[in-house]
């Protein structure tokens, strides 16, 4: 399907379809942008107002088209912004925009009509990406949101602190739900920036509809020289299995995304990942007064286990999910999604 085409307007402007007066600049950008779509999702044709992900895009032809866009127009786009223009015609407007990229860090990850809104926290190093497939198969219409980690943009420094984390998480919440009950759901270290905005939340007097942590512990540093060992040992074996696996339909892995995603943005990410690392390192759970569902994977890849949970939280709920710790979020989406939606549709009743 051929778009209309656009009507001459006031001299360096064009009108699209709808009458709306766009720069020239901004059409001829739009025009590469185009081109380069057409290249990295292999299709003859893609309508300019067309969602990138509708239009069959995944995590990893994300990476590639910002890489494209390096490579075409001379700019580190973070590739996180396609939550913020994922069209052809949003993304040709911020191109045209000089200076850096500016994006909320709660990115809208999938569309809904049902309130209260769900937002999801990536683990460490990870970034609101690696909820892809697990959104694909979960079953609500609420609104779902990822929290994307400060610094990412490269514009303002990292935090080395999980309370600060879910202090600032807060903001973008808040900026998109004033009130609850709030749907929470964090993986690995998300998982504890999670619980860390519901106690935040709780002490103002919200509501947590659901708080939801996948294969989240705290750091284990007080485990045994063997125990680290161990755990060290299989967690290498696991990323190593992770990077040579690709199942189903996506042609991607989470490794691959995040070696992709720092090549584009370079130190920024490290950096970011090294403050998430010093924040674990330095985190020490609290008390929980209120329902915790607990998402382990089937697989022991040697963190420290349930044990560093008990007596901190009130009520702990805890359901077993097949795989690695490593596949939860891809391989084992399904399952998981199914579980997640289930416990959200009995904590709304």
């Amino acid at each position: 399907m051929t778009s209309a085409p656009s009507q001459k307007g006031p001299t360096g402007y064009q009108k699209d379809p709808n009458g709306r007066q766009i720069p020239d600049a901004t059409t001829a950008i739009a025009e590469k942008l185009t081109s380069i779509w057409t290249r990295v999702l292999a299709r003859s044709e893609v309508r300019p107002d067309q969602h990138f992900f509708e239009a069959g895009g995944d995590p990893a032809s994300v990476i590639r088209l910002f890489d494209q866009i390096r490579i075409e127009f001379a700019r580190i786009i973070p590739p996180l912004a396609i939550y913020a223009a994922p069209t052809i015609q949003s993304l040709a407007c911020l191109l045209s925009e000089e200076g850096p990229v500016r994006f909320s860090n709660a990115l809208l990850l999938k569309a809904g009509t049902e309130p209260p809104l769900a937002f999801f926290i990536p683990g460490l190093g990870g970034n609101v990406m690696e909820f892809f497939a697990l959104l694909r198969y979960i079953d609500w219409d609420h609104p779902s949101y990822g929290l994307q980690a400060r610094g990412t943009d490269g514009l303002e420094p990292p935090l080395d602190q999980i309370e600060k984390m879910a202090r600032y998480h807060l903001k973008g919440i808040r900026a998109v739900q004033a009130h609850g009950p709030y749907l929470l759901c964090g993986y690995s270290l998300g998982g504890l920036v999670a619980i860390e905005i519901a106690r935040q939340l709780k002490e103002g007097g919200e509501e947590i509809a659901m708080l939801t942590m996948i294969d989240s512990y705290p750091f284990q540093g007080s485990s045994s020289v063997g125990g680290r060992l161990k755990s060290y040992t299989r967690r290498a074996y696991f990323r190593a299995a992770q990077m040579l696996q690709r199942s189903g339909a996506d042609n991607y892995t989470t490794a691959e995304v995040r070696e992709l995603n720092e090549k584009i943005c370079g130190p920024v990410i490290k950096t970011v990942s090294e403050n998430a690392h010093v924040a674990l390192r330095t985190y020490h759970a609290k008390p929980y007064a209120g329902k915790v569902m607990f998402f382990r994977a089937g697989i022991e890849t040697g963190f420290p286990g349930l044990t560093a949970w008990k007596g901190l939280i009130d009520d702990l709920e805890v359901r077993t999910v097949s795989g690695s710790h490593h596949d939860m979020l891809r391989r084992d989406a399904p399952e998981l999604a199914s579980a997640i939606s289930r416990f959200a549709r009995a904590a709304l009743r």
